[in-house]
């Protein structure tokens, strides 16, 4: 059973509606760009591969940076700047069509690309860090739980806004604009719940051992004596 009193922790719950709105963007811009580059742009089914390779690079890149920026800008911070990263990157998608040079496109992936993945780290982090030790694992689920719903929705939700094909380009640009406003609300979320410094729960049990007073082999050695 899922302990609803996790999510009296605010940091807790903001980190989850993160992770629905993160991966709902990310799940609902694969699938959309997809069939983009496909149908619009007539490319090969390995060539698209290839054209969305811009956002795989900047996700690697942002993960490998991701732990220093949070110990020297903190978790909230880093989330603030993935998130509105990723949002500028999507209200961006609404200037491609099918005219649009490759480069800026490649651009727009690379920034929507790194934000998202800037956020990953730093919401698990969030998550984990502000639940109590003996319930890690469920707070780790419960933000897998979230990422899956909002993957399911977004390709869902993204995907009927593009299924007219002759209005294909009016459903991907509304679809981005959803997509931006979703990490905007993310965005405020974060902004509003998550404090600059939150108290963490402990993750090590604080019980003082008691110290010996005398070693064994005095105590024995004592004994000895006095039977002699």
């Amino acid at each position: 059973m899922l302990p609803l009193a996790l999510f009296r922790e605010k940091t807790f719950s903001a980190a989850n509606v993160v992770a629905l709105f993160q991966t709902f963007t990310f799940m609902g811009f694969l699938f959309v760009m997809s069939l983009f580059l496909q149908q619009e742009k007539h490319y090969s089914p390995s060539l698209t591969g290839l054209a969305l390779l811009p956002a795989f690079a900047s996700a690697i890149l942002a993960t490998s940076f991701s732990g220093r920026l949070m110990a020297s800008l903190g978790t909230k911070n880093v989330i603030l700047i993935g998130l509105l990263l990723s949002a500028l990157g999507c209200f961006g998608m609404v200037l491609v069509d099918t005219q649009t040079n490759y480069v800026f496109l490649a651009c727009l992936l690379f920034v929507l690309g790194g934000g998202l993945a800037l956020v990953l780290p730093a919401m698990t982090e969030a998550a984990i860090a502000h639940a109590p030790k003996a319930q890690s694992g469920i707070a780790s689920g419960m933000l897998n739980v979230s990422r899956q719903v909002g993957g399911v929705i977004g390709v869902a939700i993204l995907g009927t806004l593009v299924g007219n094909q002759q209005m294909f380009l009016w459903g991907m640009h509304l679809a981005f604009v959803v997509c931006g406003g979703v990490l905007i609300l993310g965005l405020v979320s974060a902004w509003v719940f998550m404090p600059e410094h939150a108290r963490c729960h402990p993750k090590v049990d604080s019980i003082e051992k008691p110290r010996r007073t005398t070693r064994p082999a005095e105590t024995a050695l004592g004994r000895r004596e006095k039977s002699e």
